[in-house]
């Protein structure tokens, strides 16, 4: 197993975080953890989406400005979720997301 891509990110409150590029299977499970239900016609609602935001940060957080969390390689535990707000919550999962889609390439050799 390869050096795993890892990305040191701002979020709007200054809070530093540490992001980890998750294999692709992994990926694929937390993309598919939502669930839409459609009820009576044009109503709908969407099941599980804090249970994925969650599991989004749990699987690519491996460190930040948390107080008392030293990373040792295991998923962030909830002292370190507990410290997030609700809007850090949200911008976390969305850079985590983003992240996934930005690794590094390697320069073509064929012109």
């Amino acid at each position: 197993m390869g050096k795993v891509n890892t990305f040191d990110k701002k979020l709007k409150s200054g809070r530093k975080v540490k992001i980890k590029e998750l294999p692709i299977d992994t990926i694929d499970d937390l993309k598919d953890m939502p669930e839409i239900y459609f009820l009576k016609g044009e109503e709908k609602t969407i099941k599980n989406i804090n249970k994925a935001q969650t599991a989004w940060i749990r699987n690519a957080l491996v460190g930040g400005d948390f107080g008392d969390w030293v990373p040792n390689g295991k998923q962030a535990p909830d002292s370190v979720l507990r410290q997030l707000t609700q809007p850090e919550r949200t911008e976390l999962v969305a850079l985590i997301q983003t992240c996934q889609s930005m690794s590094p390439r390697t320069p073509s050799s064929s012109d």
